[in-house]
C-alpha cells in the first residue's frame, strides 16, 4: 500500500477521533445537537461559519475552473466577501429570530414567518433536494482526492470509510464535533495552501509572479473570459446569482453555523473577520496558473490540478499531508449537510412532536439519508450530478421568501411565497434545458428569479393582497419548534 494512502486513511480517522474527543457520551439533547446550545463566542463561529468557504470546491473546483475557463474562475473570488456587507445587517436579525422562536432550521424560519405547514413542508422536501446532491458532491471529490494523490483506485473504498467515520460522529458529537474538527481542517488548509503556493511555483522555475507572466506566453487566453461558454455574461451571472445566495442564506447548512452563536455581536464581529479566509481563493489561481505553465489548459481532469501539482512538486510523506486535508475538506462540510437535513426532516416534513423522541428520530434520517447518499453516490453518480443545479441556482429562489421575511414587518402571504418558489424551480429546470439559454451563459438561477418574483406579486395581488404578520409580535414559539399560527393569507 502506498504511504500516500496509509497517511490519508489514518487522516480521514484522524478527523473522526478530533470530532469525538471531549465528550464522555453521545449528545442526548437536540437543541445541543443541532445547534451547541446557542453557546458559540466568536472564534467556534468564526471557524464553523468559515468551514463553509474551505471545501471540496476551493481544494479542488476553483482551480479547475481556472485550468479549464481561464479568467473565468476570478468569479468566484470576490463574492463572498460582497455578500459579507450585506450579511453583517442579515444575520442579527436571523439570529435573534431564531434565538426568540426557537428555530433550529431553515425551514423553520420560514414557516414560522408565514405561518404555514404546508410552505414549511415544503421548504423541508426543498432543502432535502438541495442539499442532498451537495452531499454527493463531497463523496466523489472524496474519491478524487484520493484517486488523484495515490495514482490508485482506492478512492471508492476509501470513500466509504470516510463517509461511515463522517456519520459516527455526527450521530455521537453532532455541531459541536463539526466546529472541533473544523479548527483541524482549516489549520490544515491554510497550512497547505501556503506550502503549495511557495513550492509548486518554485519547481515551474518561474517564481511567484513570473508564474502568471509565463502563463500568458503559453496561454494567453488563460487570462480572460474568452473560451466558448464561460465568457463576461457567464462570470457576471454566476457571481450575481452566488453572491445572492450566500448573502440571504439560502443553502440551508449554512444555518446552525449562525444560530449556535451566543449573541448578536458574535455574528456581526465574526462577519468582520471572515473575509480573511477569502485571501487564500487567490492562492488556487496561482496554482492554476502553475498547472497550465507546465501542462496548458485543459477541461479534462481539471479537477485534479493542484494534486497533479502536488505530487509533481512535492516529496510522496507531504503528498499525504496535503490528502489530509484534501479528504478534511470533503468530510466536514459533509457532516454539516448530515447535520442540516436530519431536523428538516424531523421538524418540518416527518414533524415528530414528541420532544423525547425527537433527537433519536434525527439520528436515524443522518442514517438514512447518508446510506442512500452513498449509494446513489456510487451506484448512480450522474443521477444527483444532475441535481446540482437544484444546490446552487434552486436555492436562489429561496432568496425571495428568507428576504421578505426578514426585511418586512408583514411579508406576502404563505401562498404568494409557495407560488413564486414553484415557478422559480421550474424556471431553473427549463432554463437549464433551454438550449437557447444556455448558449447565452445567463446561471438558470438569475433567469428564474424574475419569474419567481413576478409570480409571488401576482398571486398576491389575487388574493387580495393579503399579507402575514411578523412572528416577532406573537410572542416567543416553544424550543425545538415554532409556535405556528394560522394566519389570514395562509
Amino acid at each position: 500500500m502506498r504511504p500516500e494512502l496509509v497517511i490519508g486513511l489514518l487522516g480521514m480517522l484522524l478527523v473522526a477521533i478530533i470530532a469525538v474527543t471531549g465528550r464522555k457520551a453521545a449528545v442526548s439533547d437536540l437543541d445541543e445537537w443541532a445547534v451547541a446550545g446557542r453557546s458559540y463566542g466568536i472564534l467556534k463561529t468564526w471557524i464553523l461559519q468559515a468551514g463553509e468557504t474551505f471545501t471540496t470546491f476551493t481544494f479542488l473546483g476553483t482551480v479547475g475552473v481556472f485550468v479549464a475557463a481561464g479568467g473565468a474562475g476570478f468569479y468566484a473570488i470576490p463574492y463572498v466577501p460582497l455578500a459579507y456587507l450585506v450579511m453583517y445587517f442579515m444575520a442579527p436579525r436571523l439570529w435573534r429570530r431564531a434565538k426568540t422562536r426557537g428555530y433550529l432550521t431553515q425551514a423553520d424560519f420560514i414557516e414560522d414567518t408565514y405561518g404555514s405547514r404546508m410552505l414549511g413542508t415544503v421548504i423541508g422536501v426543498v432543502g432535502v433536494l438541495i442539499l442532498l446532491p451537495y452531499i454527493q458532491l463531497q463523496i466523489t471529490g472524496l474519491s478524487l482526492i484520493i484517486n488523484t494523490a495515490t495514482g490508485t483506485d482506492a478512492g471508492t473504498l476509501s470513500s466509504v470509510f470516510g463517509f461511515v467515520l463522517v456519520m459516527v460522529f455526527v450521530l455521537y458529537a453532532g455541531l459541536g464535533g463539526i466546529a472541533r474538527v473544523s479548527f483541524f481542517k482549516d489549520f490544515m488548509m491554510i497550512l497547505i495552501m501556503v506550502m503549495l503556493a511557495v513550492a509548486i511555483p518554485l519547481s515551474t522555475q518561474h517564481g511567484f509572479f513570473g508564474t502568471i507572466s509565463k502563463a500568458a506566453d503559453v496561454a494567453p487566453e488563460s487570462l480572460f473570459a474568452a473560451l466558448p461558454g464561460y465568457g463576461p455574461v457567464w462570470v457576471i451571472s454566476s457571481m450575481a446569482v452566488s453572491m445572492v445566495s450566500v448573502m440571504f442564506y439560502a443553502l440551508p447548512h449554512i444555518w446552525p453555523a449562525v444560530m449556535a452563536s451566543s449573541g448578536e455581536k458574535v455574528v456581526r464581529r465574526n462577519l468582520i473577520f471572515l473575509p480573511i479566509y477569502n485571501l487564500f481563493a487567490s492562492v488556487a489561481m496561482l496554482l492554476a496558473y502553475a498547472f497550465i505553465v507546465r501542462h496548458g489548459m485543459a477541461a479534462d481532469g481539471s479537477n485534479g490540478a493542484m494534486l497533479t501539482m502536488a505530487g509533481e512538486s512535492l516529496p510522496g510523506w507531504l503528498v499525504g499531508v496535503v490528502l489530509v486535508a484534501g479528504v478534511a475538506t470533503a468530510m466536514v462540510p459533509a457532516a454539516a449537510m448530515l447535520l442540516a437535513i436530519a431536523p428538516l426532516v424531523v421538524n418540518n416534513v416527518l414533524r415528530v412532536q414528541a420532544e423525547e423522541r425527537k433527537l433519536g428520530a434525527t439520528r436515524m434520517v443522518v442514517v438514512v439519508i447518508g446510506i442512500l447518499a452513498l449509494m446513489l453516490a456510487l451506484a448512480m453518480p450522474n443521477l444527483l450530478a444532475n441535481m446540482l443545479l437544484l444546490t446552487f441556482s434552486g436555492s436562489t429562489q429561496l432568496v425571495p421568501a428568507i428576504a421578505f421575511g426578514l426585511l418586512m414587518k408583514r411579508p406576502p402571504n404563505s401562498s404568494a411565497i409557495l407560488g413564486g418558489l414553484l415557478v422559480g424551480l421550474l424556471g431553473v429546470v427549463i432554463a437549464e434545458q433551454w438550449q437557447v439559454i444556455v448558449d447565452t451563459g445567463i446561471n438558470s438561477g438569475l433567469v428564474a428569479l424574475p419569474f419567481n418574483l413576478l409570480a409571488l406579486f401576482l398571486i398576491q395581488r389575487a388574493t387580495g393582497d393579503r399579507r402575514a404578520p411578523n412572528p416577532a409580535v406573537n410572542g416567543p414559539a416553544p424550543v425545538h419548534r415554532p409556535a405556528v399560527v394560522k394566519r389570514q393569507g395562509a
